[in-house]
């Protein structure tokens, strides 16, 4: 019987020891750093597979949709100062805070090209409010 551990339970359990660690606060702050901006980005890389084989998308409708999501998040955050003006940070944030999940949704709805475009358009608009908001 191996007694060897792998690269990954090596990982988990100095993990486990620094959470265990940490107390009060800061315990807080590590959880919420950890679920709040590490769960998002575990889908990542799950995007390209579903739309290759799933969505069967070519490589130029690929492309359109990150234009797509970029140039709106880009104009987005151009009328930023008249949406956080006339609503508030707050409400500006909290609205992008709720259409945040909007982009996910509408991509695992997707069925052909069209609604990843909107999707793409919807997420770079949640992303443009979201991200200058702070």
């Amino acid at each position: 019987m191996s007694t060897e551990l792998s690269s990954g339970q090596i990982l988990a359990l100095a993990l486990v020891a620094l959470l265990m660690s940490l107390s009060g606060t800061i315990l807080t702050i590590s959880f919420n750093a950890i679920f709040a901006d590490l769960f998002p980005l575990v889908s990542i890389p799950i995007y390209p597979v579903f739309n290759v084989n799933v969505l069967q998308l070519t490589d130029g409708q690929i492309s359109l949709g990150s234009t797509l999501f970029y140039t709106t998040m880009m104009l987005a955050s151009f009328g930023l100062g008249f949406l956080s003006t006339r609503l508030g940070h707050w409400r500006v944030l909290i609205v992008g805070s709720l259409l945040f999940g909007l982009y996910p949704l509408l991509i695992g709805l997707a069925w052909d090209a069209t609604l990843f475009w909107l999707a793409s358009i919807a997420g770079g608009f949640a992303w443009g409010i979201t991200n200058g908001v702070c």
